[in-house]
């Protein structure tokens, strides 16, 4: 992203994005009945675990960890929020190699969209982990590098 008119559009996109899951999550909310879990409400509350999932953007309410203690048992136990959870876990502990995995395996197009700013980042740490953690004499294929941090070659 070079360009600074692509890297704006980017930007522009994504804020749009943020700001109608923001308002599905919020229809979500405002609509509760008791305990009725609608149809794919887990996949929703998925997308806002996503959307506040690193720490250099703007909060959007309360940290997860309260905010957790308000969602109803079925849909923190709904395959979307499972995954949502896995990869917040994963993010916040530095496990690249499990992130990675949990993305290729699970991850829809909307919540690849979602994470798709977090991806450098986490390939960056997992570099630096490499190279401090690794042996300096001992050359670290760059297939098995590219395999680890899903770049294609």
């Amino acid at each position: 992203m070079g360009d600074p008119n692509v890297a704006s559009m980017h930007h522009l996109n994504m804020e749009q994005l943020t700001k109608t899951l923001s308002s599905l999550f919020n229809l979500y909310e405002a609509n509760r009945n008791s305990n009725d879990v609608h149809e794919n409400e887990a996949e929703f509350h998925s997308l806002y675990v996503l959307l506040n999932l690193g720490s250099h953007g703007k909060p959007m309410g309360e940290p997860l960890s309260l905010w957790f203690s308000h969602v109803s048992t079925p849909t923190l136990k709904s395959k979307e929020m499972r995954f949502a959870r896995r990869i917040v876990r994963s993010y916040r502990l530095g496990n690249y190699m499990d992130f990675f995995r949990t993305v290729a395996a699970d991850a829809s197009y909307l919540q690849y969209c979602l994470m798709e700013p977090y991806i450098n980042e986490v390939r960056s740490l997992a570099l630096s982990y490499i190279n401090f953690g690794g042996y300096k004499l001992h050359p670290y294929p760059l297939f098995n590098l590219s395999k680890h941090l899903m770049i294609e070659v």
